[in-house]
């Protein structure tokens, strides 16, 4: 599985300009900045409606599309096509929101996973329709403040659960899923580096705190983001799909990464655990196997994306 990738070996140079459209403290514009430093400059980048054009000075060729639903359907075409030309070193990837994922965008997200279409989905989650006001959306917290879920004497915030888009883009059984935080790069560009070594869908669920939404001050960012993973309400976990063939991919994405195995890592006791898993989640789901035991595909995907949310 991944491993933590040390920011002292990533290197000086930038594939993102230094300055944007974001709100101050804009976890979207890190989220920008680690993934096109991780992958490095041959990819091409995917994006629908959402605050992605506020922070999508990415250097690289970037495909901005309003058609909110499609970043399933245009990444399939992006794919396809670059290895129609032979430029299967090329990642295509998106940076998409929230809305365009859990939302508006699942069904085209569902179907290509079902297709186990080639390329990376990463979403950033501000938890919320930002660019549009801050509506709530079914990636929004339960009882969470937004403009369409006020707090006062009748409302108490979003009365419905958080939807767990982890859990069922891993139901897919895709070659890879992932979460992680803005506030742990270290865990999130292992993350991209390892899933840029596999083939197939790739999908990495990003928590990304939102200042302008959430209200809190824009200095405060990462720390917000880190109280989030540490109280369990994002948690930072990784499954790779069980076949030989996802095996002998994983091996190779592997050995992509480099690093020390213990290299920037969430602290053990941080780390939210699984069902019969006394030390975090590594191996299959993350975790080694229980010796003798082969572990059923559900139970553990649940083990794996509960959160408290």
């Amino acid at each position: 599985m991944s491993k933590p990738f040390p920011l002292t070996r990533l290197g000086d140079e930038e594939f993102i300009d230094p300055a944007n459209q974001a709100c101050q403290g804009c976890a979207g514009s890190i989220v920008a900045r680690i993934v096109s430093k991780a992958l490095g400059p041959n990819i091409v980048r995917q994006e629908v409606a959402c605050c992605g054009p506020a922070f999508g000075n990415i250097r690289a060729p970037s495909i901005y599309a309003e058609i909110f639903e499609g970043a399933g359907a245009m990444m399939t075409g992006l794919s396809r096509g670059l290895k129609r030309r032979g430029r299967e070193d090329i990642t295509v990837v998106g940076i998409i929101g929230d809305g365009g994922t859990v939302d508006i965008g699942f069904q085209g997200l569902s179907a290509a996973a079902e297709r186990n279409e080639d390329f990376i989905w990463i979403v950033y989650d501000n938890e919320a329709y930002m660019n549009t006001g801050g509506q709530r959306s079914s990636a929004t917290t339960k009882y969470a403040y937004t403009t369409t879920t006020p707090v006062g004497e009748i409302s108490r915030g979003k009365p419905e659960r958080k939807k767990n888009v982890p859990l069922l883009v891993a139901a897919h059984n895709v070659p890879y899923v992932a979460t992680a935080s803005v506030s742990f790069p270290e865990d999130l560009i292992g993350k991209l580096r390892y899933a840029q070594g596999l083939k197939g869908f790739r999908f990495i669920h990003i928590s990304a705190p939102c200042p302008t939404g959430w209200g809190f001050n824009p200095k405060d960012t990462i720390k917000v983001g880190r109280e989030m993973v540490l109280s369990g309400l994002a948690p930072l976990r990784g499954r790779r799909r069980q076949d030989p063939e996802a095996h002998l991919q994983a091996e190779g994405a592997e050995a992509r990464q480099g690093g020390p195995e213990d290299a920037g890592q969430v602290p053990p006791r941080h780390r939210p655990r699984g069902r019969g898993d006394p030390g975090g989640c590594h191996g299959v789901l993350g975790a080694p196997h229980i010796k003798g035991r082969r572990p059923p595909l559900l139970t553990p995907i649940t083990n794996l994306f509960r959160s408290n949310t």
